[in-house]
C-alpha cells in the first residue's frame, strides 16, 4: 500500500560546501522532490552569441511559484542524466530481480538546488542478518547522482550495521557503475547490473553467517592486524580490513 507522507530526517551532510538535507518514505511520494533539469546554450545575452565549447545546466519550475534557474556550465559532450531517470532504473532492475518495490522505505538527500542527489533503498528484513548481539545488518543499494558535473554516477549495494549507521561494502556483491558523464554515460544498463549483483545477495547473507559464528580469539588480533594486515596492499587490504571488523565484532557477540 502506496504511502505518501515523507518525513524530513535530522541528519545534515555537505557536499563541496553546499547543504544536503534528507527525507524518508516510500519512493512514489519521494519522487514528487526531485526537480528536473535541462541543457541551454552557454550566452550572456538572449540573442547573444552561444559559447561554442560549453553550455549550462538549467532547473526547471517544480510550481507556479518558481522559475527557471542555472546550475552548472558544462562541457559540450557532458551528458545529462535526470535523477528520476537514474533511479528509476535502479528500481526497473530491482524488480527484475523479484524484488517487491512499492512499499521499499528509501531515503533522498538534495544539496539546496537539487543539483546533486544521494538515493538509499532499503531492502526489507528477508535480506537482512541479524548478528549475536541483535543489531540487524541491513542489505541497502545507493545512489549518487549529479547534473552539474560535481560528481560520477555512481551506484552500489552495501551492508548496514543499524547500530552505528555505517556502511560495509563486501567486495563481491557491489555495483560496477561508477560513470563519467560524458557521450558514453548509457543508463539502459543499470537494470542489468542492479540484477547481476542482487543474484550475489544469498551468498553474502552465508558469509554474513559464517563470520558470525566464528570465534576469535582477542589476543591475536593486534599482531595479525600488525603482521598480515598491514603487508598486504590495494584490493587486498581492504577485503582483509572487512573481515577484521566483523572478527572483532565477533568478539563482542561470543
Amino acid at each position: 500500500m502506496n504511502d505518501n507522507r515523507i518525513q524530513l530526517l535530522e541528519e545534515k551532510s555537505r557536499w563541496r560546501a553546499r547543504d544536503v538535507t534528507y527525507w524518508s518514505g516510500q519512493w512514489a511520494a519521494l519522487s514528487m522532490q526531485l526537480p528536473t533539469f535541462r541543457t541551454e546554450d552557454f550566452r550572456a545575452l538572449n540573442d547573444g552569441p552561444a559559447n561554442p565549447y560549453f553550455k549550462t545546466v538549467v532547473r526547471q519550475p517544480r510550481t507556479p511559484f518558481e522559475q527557471l534557474i542555472p546550475v552548472a556550465v558544462v562541457s559540450k559532450s557532458y551528458t545529462l542524466a535526470q535523477h528520476l531517470d537514474v533511479a528509476e532504473k535502479c528500481f526497473e532492475g530491482l524488480r527484475a530481480a523479484f524484488v517487491g518495490t512499492e512499499n521499499l522505505k528509501c531515503e533522498v538527500g538534495l544539496t539546496e538546488l537539487g543539483e546533486w542527489m544521494n538515493l538509499r533503498i532499503y531492502f526489507p528484513d528477508f535480506y537482512s542478518h541479524k548478528p549475536g548481539d541483535g543489531k540487524i545488518i541491513r542489505l541497502r543499494l545507493e545512489c549518487v547522482n549529479s547534473v552539474d558535473g560535481s560528481s560520477r554516477l555512481m551506484i552500489m549495494l552495501s551492508w548496514i550495521r543499524i547500530v552505528c549507521t555505517n556502511g560495509i561494502i563486501i567486495p563481491e556483491t557491489r555495483t560496477e557503475i561508477r560513470d563519467i558523464h560524458n557521450e558514453y554515460l548509457n543508463l539502459d544498463r543499470i537494470p542489468q547490473v542492479v540484477k547481476q549483483n542482487m543474484d550475489l545477495v544469498k551468498d553474502d547473507l552465508r558469509k554474513l553467517g559464517k563470520w558470525d559464528r566464528t570465534a576469535i580469539d582477542p589476543n591475536n588480533l593486534r599482531g595479525w592486524a600488525n603482521g598480515v594486515l598491514s603487508n598486504l596492499s590495494g584490493g587486498a587490504r581492504r577485503q582483509r580490513a572487512v573481515f577484521f571488523i566483523f572478527a572483532v565484532l565477533a568478539t563482542m557477540w561470543k
